[in-house]
């Protein structure tokens, strides 16, 4: 079929006018991937306050320092900027019912022994959010607590930390009615100590 000459110059419009509507939009894209701050969503959560618990980490840490958090606020991983010391990011296979309990046990203590975390952070708090609906489901509106959920559920670990750590802050959530959907109160931070005692000689 021959295509009459009125039709190929309509598809060439066409096809110049599609040319012209994407450029801009594709030389936007191309200035923000070359920006370097952060951009598109990026730009929205980069704005959001950080937690206090990160914010007192930030504080008191310094740039080799490493942490590890009991429970599920992989958050406090990403604002305080502190490198983690355990290969998973959240420790909730540790103290639910699952096949897996046991060697996420033995990976956690492993590396708790190994790399020698100043910070730990006990994220199971009272009042904590449950992120996993299973979770609520399992074990129901109780599964927050520390009764279930803490690390002294978890005999070999309650006695790395009462051996090795000190309790260096509770911490007291501010924003309380605030509508962001995570909280702080009860949150406990224990800092490693000898790292307190090679801190004080340095000193």
């Amino acid at each position: 079929i021959v295509c009459p000459p009125g039709c190929i110059a309509l598809k060439a419009g066409a096809l110049v006018l599609l040319i012209v509507l994407a450029v801009p939009p594709i030389t936007a894209f191309s200035r923000e991937l070359r920006n370097p701050e952060p951009h598109g969503v990026l730009r929205r959560v980069s704005k959001i306050p950080q937690c206090p618990t990160a914010r007192l980490l930030k504080a008191h840490a310094s740039g080799h320092d490493s942490l590890a958090v009991w429970g599920w606020r992989q958050d406090i991983y990403v604002e305080s900027g502190l490198r983690p010391a355990l290969r998973e990011a959240e420790t909730r296979t540790c103290f639910m019912p699952c096949v897996e309990q046991a060697l996420s046990r033995q990976r956690l203590i492993e590396d708790l022994t190994t790399n020698k975390p100043k910070w730990f952070v006990d994220a199971v708090a009272p009042v904590g959010h449950v992120a996993s609906p299973l979770f609520l489901k399992l074990w129901g509106p109780a599964a927050s607590t520390r009764r279930l959920a803490g690390y002294e559920t978890f005999p070999d670990l309650r006695q790395l930390i009462e051996t090795n750590y000190v309790l260096f802050r509770k911490m007291r959530d501010p924003r309380r009615q605030n509508t962001r959907p995570r909280h702080e109160e009860g949150i406990r931070v224990y800092r490693r100590l000898d790292r307190i005692s090679r801190s004080s000689d340095e000193e």
